[in-house]
């Protein structure tokens, strides 16, 4: 709006001097005029103008803001474990594979694998001798110190039913008590035999447990080592192109060092920071127009795709994520875009040239060419009306008028700078029959 006051200033300071420099005519004529005698009054004559029959139309708030150009996708590949280089992907013809299209699980890089080789062999031995720990010694323990346990307790009943019967006979006299003191101490061996092949089921079974453990553990060990050597072998995560390959055949690199920079550009996104003022205006669901200017002004359509929730702290701008497509692969990361946001679109406002409005003050007023009905004219008569207006989207030479006015007005639009209230006019252009059928704004 700022940039309209400007406008109407200049607009404005031009009428004053037009109108001193009017002023000064007129008195030079009033001099004149007492030297000579004065002339027959004259019938004033009408006003010639151009109008322009108002209809509602579309009219936008747009705003044109810059943004980068930024891959769809792109990651930094990076050594997941440390050796040296020993092979990087080339073209059929030898040389660098960068800007080359590569597809999803193509190998680019290999690191030398000889350490992470042998660490895979410690670990499938590993997991062999604790398989057969497991499946062999300490099953077979378990099942032995089973059949102990079995075997001891069946003696153990046995033992116990002997010296309960001897001990019943004893008592009816029908025993000694030396076969009474037999079958006690076979009780008692018995029970302690038992009792020492419980103790070794327990230690079997613990030991079988413990070789499970350790089977489990060779296992993670052995899996371990299988994706450190995989690792060995970086490869391409999706389809996309090869941007940049910062390292060389030989070369060492730690755990973390980047090795390729992916990228995916057959659809971009470019990046605008919409200030604060403006944000709250933005249609998620609008399409937008993407320009490129550093390829002919190329114009694609595009959507949003992101809107954040919260500003830069630095710049207490938004950044709207678009996506574009890019034909050809034309567009390129880091390219600057324009992109058009609408704002506001009205579909049946009032729309006028922007020389049309007469700004008096801090308000606007146009003229507009209304019949005049008050006399029985021979011939159809208009005559100039102001009329106050209140503003509202402006569009390159055009403004939305909100009050003042309304379809099928009669605006004038070529000599309004000079016409009064109440004025009669001759329309020669704007009305149906009277020449164009719609008049040019004003120079």
């Amino acid at each position: 709006m700022l940039k309209n006051n400007r406008y109407f200033g200049r607009l404005f300071r031009r009428r004053i001097i037009f109108s001193l420099l009017l002023a000064s005519a007129v008195a030079l004529s009033l001099a004149a005029g007492c030297k000579k005698a004065t002339p027959k009054q004259t019938v004033e004559k009408p006003k010639k103008v151009a109008v322009q029959v108002l209809e509602p139309s579309l009219i936008e708030d747009r705003i044109t803001l810059p943004g980068e150009v930024v891959a769809l996708r792109s990651v930094f590949l990076a050594a997941e474990s440390p050796g040296r280089v020993e092979w990087i992907k080339t073209r059929g013809d030898g040389s660098t594979i960068e800007g080359s299209d590569v597809a999803k699980g193509e190998e680019l890089v290999r690191i030398d694998a000889r350490l992470s080789a042998a660490l895979l062999k410690q670990a499938q031995a590993g997991l062999e001798l604790a398989n057969a720990g497991y499946h062999v010694q300490a099953k077979l323990a378990l099942e032995l110190a089973n059949q102990g346990l079995v075997q001891a307790a069946a003696a153990y009943e046995l033992a116990n039913a002997t010296y309960a019967r001897k001990a019943a006979l004893e008592d009816m006299g029908s025993a000694s008590t030396q076969d009474l003191d037999r079958a006690r101490m076979s009780w008692i061996q018995s029970r302690s035999a038992y009792e020492s092949a419980l103790l070794g089921f327990q230690a079997a079974q613990a030991g079988h447990e413990a070789a499970r453990l350790l089977l489990v553990q060779a296992g993670s060990a052995l899996t371990a080592a299988e994706l450190a050597h995989e690792k060995a072998t970086i490869t391409s995560p999706f389809a996309g192109v090869v941007a940049d390959v910062p390292v060389e055949i030989g070369a060492y690199l730690s755990s973390g060092k980047r090795v390729v920079h992916l990228i995916s550009i057959d659809r971009v996104k470019v990046i605008v920071q919409v200030p604060e003022s403006d944000i709250g205006r933005v249609t998620p669901e609008e399409p937008l127009l993407v320009r490129i200017p550093a390829l002919k002004s190329l114009a694609i359509n595009g959507s949003i795709t992101r809107m954040p929730d919260t500003a830069d702290q630095m710049t207490r701008t938004f950044p709207v994520e678009i996506t574009i497509e890019n034909p050809g692969r034309l567009i390129k990361p880091g390219m600057i875009a324009k992109v058009d946001f609408v704002l506001e679109r009205v579909t049946d406002a009032i729309v006028v040239p922007i020389n049309a409005i007469l700004p008096v003050g801090e308000d606007y007023f146009v003229f507009v060419a209304k019949r005049d009905d008050s006399g029985d004219n021979a011939r159809e008569t208009f005559r100039a009306r102001r009329r106050k207006v209140s503003l509202g989207i402006m569009r390159e030479e055009t403004f939305q008028i909100k009050k003042g006015l309304e379809a099928g007005d009669l605006l004038i639009v070529k000599g309004q700078q000079s016409v009064i209230e109440g004025q009669e006019l001759e329309i020669l252009e704007g009305l149906p029959g009277t020449g164009p059928g719609k008049a040019e704004s004003a120079p």
